[in-house]
């Protein structure tokens, strides 16, 4: 079978380290087709091969589309799972030159991150957006399977004849290890970077709590667009904070563990974008797994999320004050950063976790390959 993104990296945590392994684990020929990464990936292997993309702006991606439908061609595989909205126009392509079950892999809310997108700094008309919508809802009804990363998804497009599932987008089951912490007391914050996602508001923590004099840092891990870089560094220099902030790039999920191990608390302080408001972030359950407890936006499905399960605390992410305190609280109370932790770890242990949506990955492939 194929597994294709031209957006994401190989070793994209969703794509390589929680599906394509699994699929492998179960007994399953797997292509995968996706974007060059730092990361080199291992040498093919009788059940996994590599195919790898150049890295493309998002205009010039449709390049990728011969080589994509090529790799169609030559394979010949009973089964194509696609990973980007922008693979959907290739789906009556596709049904052309092969008999292949087809699978689509919905991320997000594609409608509702454009609306949070701007092309040459100018927001995406909202006709183009829901001419956008109604041509992906068009080719969902083309396919043969339609897994969804949140729960929600399904209800914005009431699809009744593709089959589809829920398969979230949690972490291995994390055996518990005692491991040493940074010296430092350590903020960590894993993901895509950008001013929705909380970059300024870390930064301003940061700085405030410098300013009383704890001795803190913040581990930020993922790819920092080159203007957002510009800024940290302007910023950084102007406060004084060039040994408390370590902006480390994008790096395999493999080397994330090794910092979530070792940090104090994390930290998930996106805006309320359309995008964000419903959807829980893959960071939030990480956390949880190494038990880190965490600061996170207030919004209503993640605070009834996290009041449950009693694993962090809840903050408006446009109010700096309210976050400070909050976080001043848990660095100078060690006892409840261990119960938030603990539960956490329950949490995550019981019900968040990636054992659980792997089953669930299997039967769904059986049942559109026709094999259940």
């Amino acid at each position: 079978m194929l597994v294709i993104s031209s957006v994401h990296p190989w070793n994209d945590t969703r794509i390589f380290h929680r599906q394509v392994q699994s699929l492998v684990k179960l007994g399953y020929q797997v292509h995968l087709v996706a974007v060059e990464a730092n990361a080199e990936c291992q040498k093919d292997t009788a059940f996994l091969k590599y195919t790898l993309l150049k890295k493309k702006k998002i205009m010039m991606r449709w390049q990728h589309f011969r080589r994509i439908l090529k790799a169609i061609k030559q394979e010949k595989p009973a089964l194509i799972h696609l990973h980007d909205p922008e693979l959907l126009l290739l789906v009556p392509k596709i049904q052309k030159i092969t008999k292949a079950k087809i699978i689509f892999d919905m991320h997000e809310d594609f409608p509702a991150a454009l609306a949070s997108k701007k092309i040459f700094n100018f927001a995406i008309p909202k006709t183009w957006i829901e001419t956008i919508k109604r041509y992906e809802k068009k080719a969902l009804q083309q396919i043969d399977g339609l897994i969804y990363a949140e729960k929600y998804y399904k209800e914005l497009y009431q699809l009744q004849e593709t089959k589809q599932v829920d398969i979230l987008n949690y972490p291995h089951l994390i055996d518990v290890k005692t491991t040493d912490k940074f010296v430092p007391f350590t903020f960590i914050y894993a993901g895509a970077i950008h001013e929705i996602r909380g970059f300024k508001e870390m930064l301003q923590l940061i700085r405030r709590l410098h300013v009383k004099e704890y001795d803190v840092q913040l581990i930020l891990i993922g790819k920092i667009p080159q203007h957002l870089e510009v800024y940290a560094n302007q910023f950084l220099q102007k406060h004084h904070l060039e040994n408390q902030v370590l902006l480390k790039g994008r790096l395999d999920y493999s080397e994330v563990q090794n910092y979530y191990e070792r940090s104090h608390l994390g930290l998930a302080l996106l805006h309320s974008e359309p995008n964000y408001l419903r959807s829980l972030p893959t960071k939030l359950f990480e956390y949880m797994a190494y038990q880190l407890p965490f600061l996170a936006s207030d919004f209503p499905d993640w605070a009834a999320m996290i009041y449950e399960s009693q694993s962090g605390l809840v903050v408006p992410h446009h109010d700096m004050d309210i976050i400070e305190n909050e976080a001043e609280q848990l660095i100078q109370n060690s006892i409840k950063r261990k119960i938030l932790a603990h539960n956490g770890y329950l949490a995550h242990n019981r019900h968040f976790n990636w054992q659980n949506e792997e089953r669930k990955l299997a039967q769904f492939y059986q049942a559109v390959l026709g094999e259940a």
